[in-house]
């Protein structure tokens, strides 16, 4: 249930404090009201009578009220009724007047009986008496104060700092300020009415739907519904993965995670390795492991890989990296760490330039033992996306090669084409030659093979390059397009190597390829010299150093669950 919170915002002297209440939009909503209620009148009845004092009544009488007393007291002001009831609570300022004219000599006016020195001072002094006994027994009290319900925002922060759980829109709720007042905390100018009580139920029942009831303590899970036990199994279990796990990238929906533990690893390897340097003979790679928050097996096992001789590449490389880094004597811990994190970088490098392809939006290129299976052509069918309302947009392609890097590959991009979806409809392909703008056609030189060899008019051929942007303009509705084309190694007349290309729509950013929007393949000729040395290679460097700790711990993380099963 939702719990009424109130605070008191006391000034003594100010008539603007008020009395916070938030009413409960729940059944027992009407009881605790009256509870609330209750407790204000207690609060808010009444005035005390503290200070009254009848020191000063005879000093009035002798001296005031022959002009203000009787049926027309001057200036509206009765002092012989003042000083029968000195009521310092509802008449505070008015005896601060009289001092004031007392004082300064401006009454009793000139024409009537004038007081002794004495006289005036006794009765300045037991009216201030009055007022000082009142304002001592009252410090603290704010006086005066309208009750209100909290706002919509202070609602919403109370049922997310209660449940843990962002689950109330404070734009669900009428307007804090429609009393006119312009405030949306003024007490006076708040009210409730039927509709507003019925969203404040709907909220109540849309934070029980939430309640997980039945798997331990009473807690709130972000997703509802009566499976809430079964979606929060099932987020503890993720979140069990993702706290001793990692994963650089999965399909659409999946997040990366766990990418500090290979920097800790390497770190931790290298601790162990300087271990009499560094002053600590003694100490183990588990006790290296726990102080660094890492899982001792995986340290172990780390260390065990970076410690192993072994020719092959790419893994020859990360071995070598790591034995590179610097001795205690010669940089600080830190140095080292950062230097750590740039390894991992170069590991990570290897494992996107020899992920098996990727042209599907829900799958990622994730390097993997068994992918590591090449041809000389593919094909690309890559969705590309730009910005609303844009008139033009970026298509992005590269060819890297990915075991000589001063090599020169050429890759022929047969048929190139583009459609696209306008109307929720898909339109005919057309000739990217047709679509791409002057500049971009010059670039690619369709048609022109560079060594001379016959290609069709759609063909174009690129040789080693990253992140060549072609622009293309984009008609009017259009919301996405589609990009198809075939690759082709030409080893005929570029050198031998492995290369990948990739497709990008050069908008999004991210790891996986719906967030990106980048689409690859990996070529190579499988007869080749190259292939048939790197391939064993890359398997060890997939099965030594994988890209992910484990599958997919939901039955598919890819994609999300559905919101709720059933409620």
């Amino acid at each position: 249930m939702m719990i009424s919170l109130v605070r008191w915002k006391a000034n003594p002297m100010s008539a603007g404090s008020v009395l916070d209440l938030a009413w409960p939009p729940c059944r027992c909503g009407v009881l605790k009201l009256c509870i609330w209620f209750g407790l204000a009148a207690v609060l808010l009845t009444g005035t005390a009578r503290a200070g009254d004092t009848n020191d000063a009544a005879p000093l009035v009488n002798q001296f005031c009220v022959d002009c203000h007393g009787g049926d027309a007291p001057e200036a509206h002001l009765d002092l012989e009724q003042l000083s029968g009831q000195p009521d310092f609570a509802t008449q505070f300022r008015r005896w601060e007047k009289v001092i004031e004219r007392v004082e300064d000599g401006r009454m009793p006016p000139p024409e009537a009986t004038q007081p002794t020195a004495a006289e005036r001072t006794a009765l300045i002094d037991a009216i201030a008496q009055g007022l000082n006994a009142y304002i001592e027994q009252h410090a603290g009290d704010p006086g005066k104060m309208a009750m209100r319900q909290l706002t919509s925002a202070e609602l919403a922060y109370s049922i997310e700092d209660l449940t843990g759980v962002d689950l109330i829109d404070p734009g669900d709720f009428v307007n804090d300020a429609v009393g006119g007042a312009g405030f949306t905390n003024s007490g006076d100018a708040q009210f409730i009415q039927d509709a507003t009580l019925e969203r404040y139920l709907e909220s109540a029942k849309k934070v029980a739907d939430h309640a997980v009831i039945g798997a331990g303590p009473l807690r709130f899970d972000v997703d509802p519904g009566t499976s809430g036990r079964e979606l929060s199994a099932i987020r503890r279990i993720q979140e069990i993965y993702r706290s001793h796990g990692f994963r650089t990238a999965a399909g659409e929906g999946g997040k990366p995670f766990g990418l500090a533990l290979y920097p800790q690893a390497f770190f931790v390897a290298w601790q162990f390795r300087h271990r009499q340097a560094l002053r600590r003979p003694d100490a183990t790679l588990d006790d290296l492991a726990s102080e660094n928050e890492l899982e001792p097996r995986f340290a172990r096992y780390i260390h065990s890989v970076l410690t192993a001789r072994t020719p092959s590449f790419p893994l020859g490389e990360i071995i070598e990296g790591w034995q590179g880094l610097p001795e205690p004597a010669v940089a600080p811990e830190q140095t080292v760490r950062d230097d750590c994190t740039k390894l991992y970088q170069r590991l990570r490098y290897w494992q996107h330039l020899l992920a098996s392809e990727s042209s599907d939006e829900e799958e990622a290129a994730v390097l993997t033992e068994a992918a590591v299976e090449l041809t000389k052509e593919s094909s690309f069918k890559a969705t590309l996306d730009w910005p609303d309302g844009a008139d033009s947009a970026t298509l992005e392609l590269a060819v890297l090669p990915v075991a000589k890097a001063q090599s020169n590959p050429l890759v022929v991009w047969r048929n190139a084409r583009l459609r696209f979806r306008r109307d929720r409809k898909w339109t005919d392909y057309e000739p990217l030659r047709t679509v791409l703008s002057s500049e971009s056609v010059g670039t690619l030189q369709f048609g022109r093979h560079p060594a001379g060899a016959e290609i069709a008019v759609n063909d174009f051929v690129l040789g080693k390059t990253e992140e060549l942007a072609l622009r293309f303009a984009v008609p009017p509705g259009a919301t996405s397009g589609q990009l198809r084309v075939d690759v082709t190694l030409d080893s005929e007349h570029g050198d031998e190597d492995i290369v990948r290309c990739t497709v990008s729509d050069g908008v999004n950013s991210g790891e996986t390829v719906a967030a990106t929007g980048t689409y690859s393949v990996l070529l190579a000729d499988p007869d080749g010299p190259t292939y048939r040395w790197l391939k064993p290679g890359i398997e060890e460097f997939a099965r030594t150093l994988p890209e992910v700790s484990h599958r997919e711990p939901a039955p598919s993380d890819r994609d999300p669950i559905p919101a709720p099963f059933d409620r």
